[in-house]
């Protein structure tokens, strides 16, 4: 198991102001810069940047080349998660490709449409490609939870399947370069 650290902007703060206090306040300092990793009780191995359900959560270009920065000085991956996006949201993305793969063209980046897919590997065919968790149609439903609710073993199998265990979504992934699920 791989230990990351996901860092994420909300609506009412940007993302490099936010990365600097959250991964100080995880070290334990104001400035994670001057800190080292082994001055935590976990070994993190990888940053996550980015959001797998909102295009608006995407990090800006410079602020991805601060966390490239940081990724570098830490000696840390770093891994872009992308949302469903619209050939727009393509094409406003390129920037944030370019700075990607400006710094490590082999830098891997979570794909959840086809779409993003065929566009990176065309136009970017070093990134390490993974497939995200909406790629995932398990069925889910909280409901499930209430005990009072029985499901014969044949329906709690089909409830608790993962669409990424199965051999046809592992040779699809395979056919297309894919290097991991995420879960």
């Amino acid at each position: 198991m791989e230990v990351a650290w996901h860092l994420a902007k909300n609506s009412s703060n940007d993302f490099s102001d936010g990365f600097i206090r959250d991964l100080g306040r995880f070290y334990g300092g104001s400035n994670p810069a001057d800190l080292s990793l082994e001055e935590t009780r976990y070994s993190i191995t990888r940053i996550y940047i980015g959001d797998e359900f909102c295009e608006n959560l995407l990090p800006d270009p410079d602020e991805l080349s601060k966390l490239c920065d940081l990724a570098d000085k830490k000696d840390l991956l770093l891994t872009l998660l992308t949302p469903v996006l619209t050939d727009r949201g393509i094409e406003d993305s390129i920037d944030l490709f370019d700075r990607l793969a400006l710094w490590n063209p082999r830098a891997e980046v979570v794909i959840n449409d086809l779409g993003v897919l065929f566009f990176l590997r065309k136009k970017y065919p070093g990134f390490q490609l993974s497939m995200g968790r909406l790629f995932n149609k398990g069925f889910k439903d909280p409901r499930l939870e209430n005990k009072d609710i029985q499901a014969s073993g044949q329906m709690e199998s089909f409830l608790n399947d993962c669409p990424f265990n199965h051999e046809n979504m592992q040779v699809l992934a395979k056919g297309l370069g894919l290097q991991r699920f995420e879960r």
